[in-house]
């Protein structure tokens, strides 16, 4: 096998991987549940959402959010224009996040890119 599909293959793996991680990340969605990456992408810009309505809340909305819970929405709805813009933006949050994880990853462990 040559050295570029090794690269897409480790590359791939990567890639599930962290979604994966990120799936684990989200709360009240049943362990059995099979989600699309663009749906765990949505959960977990909706969850980030939630955290950030919690964090910006006063004392009282943060305790009644914070009682009512997460829910994850499993249904195929249709978003607003609302929704899918902060959606978007907390995709984009999230892609930095992701980023800064391989560069850090990278810049500490150049060698293990470079076996197999």
């Amino acid at each position: 096998m040559d050295l570029a599909n090794k690269k897409e293959r480790r590359r791939t793996q990567s890639i599930n991987s962290a979604f994966s991680n990120l799936r684990d990340c989200i709360p009240n969605v049943p362990s059995d549940t099979k989600l699309s990456k663009i749906k765990t992408l949505r959960l977990a810009t909706s969850y980030i959402s939630y955290l950030m309505k919690i964090l910006d809340s006063p004392y009282e909305n943060c305790t009644k959010l914070l009682s009512e819970g997460f829910r994850a929405d499993l249904t195929n709805a249709k978003r607003s224009t609302q929704q899918n813009r902060i959606e978007t933006q907390n995709f984009v949050y999230i892609v930095h996040l992701y980023n800064e994880h391989v560069n850090s990853f990278e810049k500490s462990s150049p060698s293990k890119l470079n076996q197999n």
